[in-house]
């Protein structure tokens, strides 16, 4: 299973084996970034109108990138979260299986490793 979701977001076992693959944070905001940026913006709105859809409705984005890796910075979604906006918090993400690194069935990589 290939997942975003922070250690404590899923079903943890002792006898599965789990890789984390970390990211630089400038790296994570490109990314992000990009991938927003290039949304059909009626599929975004679909989302938000799906019948089924769970949690908070996905902004369009700005154009411009400065104010929203700024926001990106100091903004949450969830109210566990204090960056990440408007999807999650990388730097959550990353601590949650941090804390968990020297157990044996966690792999932990940085991204750069794979290329």
């Amino acid at each position: 299973m290939k997942s975003h979701l922070p250690l404590d977001g899923i079903p943890f076992f002792d006898e599965i084996k789990y890789i984390f693959v970390g990211r630089d944070g400038k790296d994570v905001w490109m990314s992000m970034w990009n991938h927003w940026h290039n949304m059909n913006p009626q599929v975004i709105d679909d989302m938000n109108n799906a019948p089924d859809r769970e949690g908070p409705a996905l902004v369009h984005p700005p154009e411009d990138m400065s104010s929203a890796f700024d926001e990106w910075l100091v903004r949450g979604t969830y109210p566990w979260e204090n960056n990440g906006y408007p999807f999650w918090s990388h730097l959550y993400h990353a601590s949650s299986w941090w804390g968990y690194r020297h157990l044996p069935n966690i792999l932990m990589v940085h991204f750069d490793d794979l290329l």
